[in-house]
């Protein structure tokens, strides 16, 4: 064991000693061919980026991603081999020291994906862990609105359904490259976002919020953009839920899902944000447990049909990157009489992840090798292609995180600036037919905010007040609506700001409607329960942020007193609330 380490030590800084003399382009991207041409080749002092090219410096010749797989192969057993293509979930507090070192020594898995947690505990399980692993590990994160998702203490980037409504795709591009470098100080090289999902079923009961939007080519821009911010980052985006999780009433988590589309239907609008973001440079693909008819009359899901997962996605729509399957443990994944680590396999998942039990399934997939339903060769060049996008992410450098200083570089100054920029360009003022906005206070008009459902400081009520003088309300119970219903008869301007979607929060938004029907509502709500509140779609005027985040509420309330241009539009279809596409400009006040 001691002497494959130092082998592997000994290759890893021949291709560090490429990387410093600058012999190697940067960017994970550039593996692919990049935006610029291939003119950028400098590395970020935050992150290590190679890419998969041969060079030579000085007459030698510099290490490339498959030869450096290759010599990693000849380290590994089969039964090693079969171990790299394996990624379980691991859950502080409940996972055990001992069965993570089980897992990375003594079988070898090739990473893992870390639950939630505090910064400081994934640096200390990720530094432990790649000090004592023979091959470096893959650390994933499921992050789809940042590493907030699952880590503690960092920025909390607005849902997608949000970001949905932003018109221009190059902030979501920044958003891509905040995200990376961010996952890269923690130690991380894959993020399983963006959500590619194109969600038309308003009672999607598991994406939802989670995805863009309805229009697919909306979904396709937003979504390529980001891939390509991250993968410039040196990070690995990996798209979900292929081949489309947006049109589904049931939770894979706890059942099979049938997409119902047709072939026609599935090219039109679910395959389209996948094939967009694979020709921006995106390298990973996840497959969604659903079964789809059209294109598989088994029954099997996508993650277990060999028909979805290789003649579909690798042969007809051509993805050559790393395919993983959802995570292994759902009830979406269950075959009758089938392992589920066995079955992804055979139908040409590269990478199992998110298994209950990685050494059983591990063992599964040996008995199946022994067999014959598994070849070792088939293991084998998967475990190679894995391998090789590694050496793309730098895990041939050492991984170690720095821990000093850590929150403050990911909490910084940029950061925050784009979670402004973003949020501003999400608010959407969906309809303003009597010119009520900005809000004008040359006449010194009394405002009423009325706040529904708000804990006891929002961040809305202290930036309105910047604007103006303001009388802020705050309706949490029923007792406290008719002081409110009181206040808005009587004041000039009226706000009504919606955080919850509860009983009180509902009636009281009716009552405010009914004696003061000039009120200017802001839903800081997901857009698929603003349903709850009557028809929406008849408000003369009518604000949205679609998510809750103080950035978000900073941006509302400068949209209203007209602090910048608004451009957002409604990213959905919900009946008696508002039509996909719909908003209106709002110019910056003088």
């Amino acid at each position: 064991m001691r002497k494959m380490n130092s082998k592997i030590r000994l290759i890893s800084l021949l291709a560090l000693s490429a990387v410093a003399i600058g012999a190697v382009a940067a960017g994970l991207s550039h593996c692919y061919g990049s935006s610029d041409g291939g003119k950028n080749t400098s590395v970020a002092a935050d992150t290590v980026e190679v890419a998969a090219v041969e060079d030579v410096v000085a007459g030698e010749t510099v290490m490339t991603a498959e030869k450096w797989a290759d010599s990693i192969m000849l380290t590994l057993s089969p039964r090693q081999r079969v171990a790299q293509l394996i990624i379980p979930r691991w859950d502080i507090g409940v996972t055990s020291r001992e069965e993570m070192r089980r897992q990375v020594v003594t079988e070898g898995i090739g990473g893992f994906l870390l639950g939630k947690g505090s910064i400081d505990a994934y640096a200390d399980i990720i530094n432990r862990e790649q000090a004592e692993a023979k091959v470096p590990l893959l650390i994933t994160l499921d992050g789809e609105w940042g590493l907030s998702m699952r880590i503690t203490g960092t920025p909390r980037f607005p849902y997608n359904i949000a970001l949905g409504a932003i018109q221009d795709p190059k902030l979501l591009e920044e958003y891509g490259k905040e995200v990376a470098r961010e996952c890269r100080l923690a130690g991380i090289h894959v993020d399983f976002a963006p959500v590619l999902d194109v969600n038309s079923n308003p009672s999607n009961p598991v994406i939802g919020y989670r995805s863009f939007g309805e229009d697919p080519g909306h979904v396709a821009k937003l979504g390529a953009a980001y891939c390509r911010g991250m993968e410039s980052g040196g990070v690995m985006s990996v798209g979900k839920h292929f081949p489309g999780h947006g049109d589904t009433s049931v939770d894979s988590h706890k059942a099979l899902p049938t997409v119902d589309h047709s072939r026609s239907e599935l090219e039109k609008v679910d395959f389209l944000p996948f094939v967009e973001a694979k020709n921006a440079g995106m390298s990973g693909i996840m497959v969604g447990h659903l079964r789809v008819p059209a294109l598989d009359k088994s029954g099997l899901p996508a993650s277990m049909s060999k028909v979805i997962t290789t003649d579909v996605l690798q042969k007809e729509l051509g993805f050559k990157g790393l395919i993983f399957t959802d995570a292994l443990g759902m009830k979406g994944a269950s075959v009758a009489g089938e392992n589920s680590a066995v079955g992804a396999f055979r139908a040409g998942a590269d990478v199992l992840l998110g298994s209950h039990q990685p050494v059983k399934d591990l063992q599964a997939m040996m008995d199946a090798i022994k067999n014959g339903r598994i070849s070792q060769d088939e293991v084998d060049r998967r475990c190679r292609k894995l391998l090789t996008y590694k050496f793309k992410l730098g895990l041939v450098t050492p991984q170690v995180i720095k821990k000093e200083g850590l929150a403050a570089k990911i909490n910084s100054p940029e950061a925050k600036a784009l979670l402004d920029r973003l949020s501003k360009a999400s608010i959407t003022v969906v309809r303003d037919n009597n010119s009520q906005l900005p809000v004008d206070m040359s006449h010194q008009k009394d405002v009423t905010l009325i706040s529904l459902g708000a804990s006891s400081r929002e961040p809305f009520a202290e930036v309105c007040g910047k604007y103006s003088e303001v009388q802020n309300i705050r309706v949490t119970t029923a007792a406290e609506e008719a002081k409110a219903v009181s206040a808005a008869r009587k004041a000039g301007v009226v706000i009504v700001a919606v955080f919850k979607n509860d009983a009180v929060t509902r009636n009281a938004f009716a009552r405010l409607r009914s004696a003061c029907p000039e009120m200017i509502p802001v839903f800081f709500i997901n857009p698929f329960k603003m349903s709850g509140f009557g028809d929406l779609s008849s408000l003369p005027v009518f604000v949205t942020a679609n998510d809750n985040t103080p950035e978000l509420q900073a941006a509302a309330a400068g949209a209203i007193f007209g602090a910048f241009d608004v451009t957002g539009r409604f990213p959905v279809n919900i009946k008696g609330v508002a039509s996909l596409g719909e908003g209106v400009d709002l110019k910056k006040k003088d």
